[in-house]
């Protein structure tokens, strides 16, 4: 990825993974890698956007995001590629106060 230009965190690679991995394996195949490079880029997002996504997330609305509700929604989209233990560490890493609430500003910093 680096040939390509592109620096991902280790979050980042694993979220790939967790994405590219269509046989489960834990490991990507080059067949696995091109088919994901070849999707749309995921592009940068507006605030306006980025703050509906939080209130998608924010189901009871009281401005914060709990494990439980990211998990709902992550059922609810049904994004099964997403491994449990990934989402949790991502939790963990936009959680900058630990709290185990996620707020707009934590939530912004987290995915900027």
């Amino acid at each position: 990825m680096r040939e390509l230009g592109q620096y991902p965190t280790q979050l980042e690679l694993k979220l790939i993974i967790s994405e590219a991995d269509k046989d489960g394996s834990g490991t990507l195949t080059l067949d696995e890698f091109a088919k994901y490079l070849a999707q749309p880029p995921r592009g940068r997002f507006s605030l306006e956007q980025l703050e509906s996504q939080f209130e998608v997330f924010d189901q009871d609305g009281d401005g914060m995001i709990t494990l439980q509700e990211m998990d709902n929604i992550m059922a609810a989209l049904n994004l099964v590629n997403y491994a449990p233990d990934v989402v949790r560490e991502l939790f963990s890493q936009i959680d900058a106060n630990k709290d185990g609430k996620i707020n707009l500003q934590e939530f912004l910093d987290g995915v900027m």
